[in-house]
């Protein structure tokens, strides 16, 4: 009974995928062929919990059906048809015989069966016309953007902001945050990736984009220097070993700076918290915050050198995070 589920009418696939289609399908029939003669097959000599014949057939079901969709040629279309409909009987009565061989119905020899297939299949697969069809394809085809100078103009203008944007994000640009963000800048993003350019990283619902050594490089040929990326997170690195005192800051130079854990006597907490501010406003405002807190210290040292009744009056080290925070939010950053 022939399928209905595909018609010839239409359009066909490209001969490449056509050709692949076919490719695969002789593959399965070649296997199927090898299971059926070959008597030492585990698979026919005990119950091992495998089924080679009914999996291969399945597998020539589907790509023979599937293959019927993508090829409009008529003769193609009616013999794929064909090929589908009989894998399937086969399959189905295949799955009858795993329970209960005396409940088989099909005498079909699978040897004969799968080698006529494949006779017929590799009669079209190694055709002058396929092969003709393919080559005048592949001549006229552009294949994916796996290279810098083959991504589109506006991946390029997203990945040239985002380059500017690095040096306000140590080297790490969030999508959306001064730059980009649209839906439509996805695609970009995914051409960008493909193309080894950048990567990304979700953290608590934001994107965050690493620029790949590609990317800087490529970068460069836009005139933007983000080779200092690279020795960014060299050094950052060194940050957690034991031998590292303090921690180091990017002074918007390309130049690193080992802040001393002890900067004006801070405490490493608030030291790194200016730090952080530092980053993230830019350094004129950060070091007028960083001369507060400091001054703010030396009261409070002032303070604690005369003797003090009054313990309202000091001023705790805890209080000047909060302090902080409120001189930014009045700054309206």
């Amino acid at each position: 009974m022939a399928n209905k589920l595909f018609s010839p009418e239409g359009t066909s696939s490209p001969a490449q995928m056509i050709a692949w289609q076919f490719k695969i399908l002789i593959a399965e029939l070649q296997l199927l062929q090898q299971h059926a003669a070959d008597p030492t097959c585990p698979c026919g000599l005990a119950d091992i919990q495998e089924w080679c014949h009914s999996k291969h057939l399945l597998s020539v079901c589907a790509l023979a059906w599937e293959t019927a969709s993508m090829d409009h040629d008529p003769e193609h279309h009616d013999m794929l048809t064909q090929l589908g409909d009989e894998a399937n009987e086969l399959h189905m009565d295949m799955r009858v015989f795993v329970v209960n061989p005396a409940d088989s119905k099909s005498d079909v020899n699978l040897v004969e069966w799968s080698r006529n297939w494949r006779k017929k299949l590799e009669l079209i697969y190694y055709s002058k016309e396929m092969r003709k069809a393919e080559v005048k394809e592949l001549a006229t085809t552009k294949p994916r953007a796996k290279a810098a100078q083959d991504i589109t103009e506006k991946s390029r203008r997203v990945f040239e902001a985002y380059a500017r944007d690095a040096g306000n994000w140590g080297g790490n640009p969030l999508v959306g945050g001064n730059v980009g963000g649209s839906k439509e800048e996805r695609g970009n993003l995914t051409q960008l990736k493909r193309a080894g350019l950048i990567t990304t990283q979700v953290d608590e619902g934001n994107t965050w984009i690493s620029f790949t050594p590609d990317g800087i490089q490529y970068a460069a040929s836009l005139g933007i220097d983000l080779s200092w990326i690279a020795k960014h997170r060299q050094v950052w690195q060194e940050q957690d070993t034991p031998e590292a005192s303090g921690y180091l800051v990017w002074d918007g130079d390309g130049n690193f700076v080992r802040r001393s854990a002890t900067m004006g006597n801070l405490p490493i907490g608030l030291e790194q918290a200016i730090g952080s501010t530092i980053s993230g406003l830019g350094w004129a405002l950060g070091a007028a915050l960083a001369g507060f807190v400091i001054a703010m210290l030396t009261k409070k040292r002032e303070k604690e050198a005369k003797p003090q009744h009054d313990e309202n009056a000091m001023l705790e080290t805890s209080d000047l995070l909060p302090m902080l925070d409120g001189l930014i939010k009045r700054l309206g950053v």
